[in-house]
This record gives structure tokens, sequence and C-alpha cells, in this order.
């Protein structure tokens, strides 16, 4: 039975701002789904991003309100939910999450889950940053591309493998930013530095069919736009990125990960710059779809105030799986507006 249905909206102050194609935020702003219940307490974050959800903060509260005004009409006396549908991918998510933790019943902290590190920045901020994640024992470090000069981008990553190749394998991020001609630049320049993928090098997605092999391909916004039918003609393709916020949470994302081990592709978990409550649901959810050893695109915490990377950055490369509530302890004096429902 549920008890009472409450919904948070949190406002985080970004260290440094956050450059998402056409968009570029100074603060981060979520909204949480709270349910009391006879299951316990049961949080979901609704975490809607410009470039990444359709849908605005604005949108996405209204469509929580209406959400948890139907868990309370209908669930008050129901002794199991019966759960409401919404068409808003943050929303599934926070639903999602809230559906997850009904089904793992787990202490405080479970285990743990590798993360790769991400570079970002001048080229001195890069190679300090991966010298840290060197000493740090991280084994994977993520470098954005296509956003300066493609031979000065080709040098660096020339010099990041000439320095930590033994320690530190590369992923590389070019969030179709690329044309083709410039694309088979950087692909033929780089074509003997071990790099573990590359993320979407091509502006046109149609023309990924024509890549065969030049770097190891992943796929990450084209799970988005580009029908399944396309996807699966090209070839070859190394792994996936599933950020579950983006692809309709949890249970669609099963879909992907099926679709991506039929194929032997490999599967990276990743963030849609959650705060730290959506990362303790991905973390759980990575450590149940992964085993927690392929390392996850869960860096993003390093935007947040200093005390929650304090208390939930990776240590040693790995990030602790921690209870959503009690990360939801932790980010609650973030919290700027709580509706009672």
């Amino acid at each position: 039975m549920i008890r009472a249905v409450r919904v948070h909206r949190a406002l985080f102050p970004l260290v440094r701002p956050l450059t998402l194609r056409s968009h570029t935020l100074t603060d981060r702003e979520v909204l949480y789904l709270d349910i009391d219940s006879d299951y316990g307490r049961l949080i979901g974050e609704c975490p809607p991003l410009p470039g990444v959800t359709v849908e605005s903060i604005d949108e996405a509260k209204a469509e929580l309100g209406r959400v948890a005004h139907y868990l309370v009409e209908r669930c008050r006396t129901d002794t199991t939910p019966n759960w409401p549908s919404s068409t808003l991918y943050s929303v599934v998510s926070a639903l999602d999450q809230v559906k997850h933790g009904l089904q793992h019943d787990r202490p405080r902290n479970r285990g743990t889950v590798a993360v790769n590190g991400l570079l970002t920045g001048s080229p001195d901020e890069v190679l300090a940053r991966a010298e840290q994640m060197v000493a740090n024992a991280y084994r994977v470090a993520k470098l954005k591309v296509a956003r300066s000069d493609l031979e000065a981008e080709i040098a660096l990553v020339r010099e990041l493998d000439h320095r930590w190749r033994d320690h530190l394998k590369l992923r590389l991020d070019a969030n179709r930013g690329w044309s083709w001609e410039d694309a088979i630049r950087f692909a033929d320049a780089l074509s003997n530095v071990p790099i573990e993928y590359i993320e979407e090098p091509l502006r046109d997605p149609k023309q990924l069919v024509e890549w065969s092999g030049r770097l190891p391909l992943c796929l990450d916004e084209s799970l988005v736009d580009v029908e399944w039918s396309t996807l699966e003609h090209i070839s070859p393709v190394t792994a996936i990125v599933i950020r579950p916020t983006a692809l309709g949470g949890f249970s669609a994302t099963q879909e992907w990960i099926k679709r991506a081990r039929n194929r032997n592709w490999g599967v990276t978990v990743s963030s849609a710059f959650e705060s730290p409550v959506g990362l303790a649901h991905l973390a759980r959810f990575a450590l149940d779809v992964t085993g927690g050893d392929s390392p996850c695109g869960f860096d993003t915490i390093h935007w947040f105030p200093e005390p929650l990377v304090d208390e939930f950055a990776a240590r040693h490369g790995r990030m602790a799986v921690v209870s959503p509530l009690a990360a939801f302890e932790a980010v609650w004096p973030y919290v700027v507006e709580s509706i009672d429902v």
C-alpha cells in the first residue's frame, strides 16, 4: 500500500559550465519521486536534460505531478501498486528506478562498479587529469574529441598513448562532431594507436554503415534516433553506450542489452548527468547487467558540488554501489522545493 507521495525539486550549482550541443548549463536541476509505502521508502530520479530528453524540467514536473496523483488515488488501498505509464523518458526513468528498488532489497552498500574517467579541457588539463587517473588506479579514460583543431586532437591522443599505454585504455567520444572527411583523417592518423573505441564520429549517422572498422566503433546517440533496421547492418560495432534516461528507463534498456549481447557487442552503462541519487540507481543496474567490471560512464559526478564529489566519486577507478536513499540524504541540502501530493 502507498501511504504518501512527494515530488522534490533539487538545484545543484555546477563547479564548471556543462556544454551540451547548443546548451550550456551552470547548474543541474532534477526532480525526485518520493514514495512512502508498505515496502519502505522509495526514491526515483527524474532528470530531464537539454539535448538528451525532449521534455523540459517544467514539462517533466507537471507529468511527475500527474503520476504522483495517480499513485495516491489508485494505490492507497492496493496491496500491489498499479504503476502508471508516461511518454516522457525522464519520468519513466523515475518510475523504473522505484520499481527496480522494490525488486532489490539491499543493504546500504553492495560492491563496486568500474568507472571510466572523463577527460575534458585544455591539453594540459587533460594530461594532468590523466596522470591523476593513473595514480588512482583508473584503467580506462574517455576523451572528448571533435571540439577543437583536428591536428591538435590527434597529437593529444598520441601523447596520452605514449605516456600511459600500459596503464590506461582510451575511449574517444566525438558526439557526431565531424564530417566524413575529418573523421577519416582522424582515424587514419591514429590507426596504430590501440583505441578501445570511438563513439559517434560522424555528423551524419547514416554514413556509419560505411565506417568499416577504421577505428573500433561505439554507438550512443544513434540508439535514440536511428532505426534498428539500419543499426543492425553497421559492421563491425565494438560496443554501445546505454543511458537509461535517454532510452526510456531500465525496461527499455534491457532490450538494447539483449540486442548487443546477441551480436557480441560490449555494453557501457552511462549517465545523463544524473545526481548522486540517479547514479546510485545506475550503479545498481550496471552491477546487475555487467557484473560491475565493464567501466561505466559515471565520472560526471565531478561537475557536482565538492561535498558530493568527496562522498560519491570513484576511488581507485571504482564507484561504491550505495543505497539511493543514502544518496538522497546527501543531496537533501540542495532540495529547493517539496510538494506533498
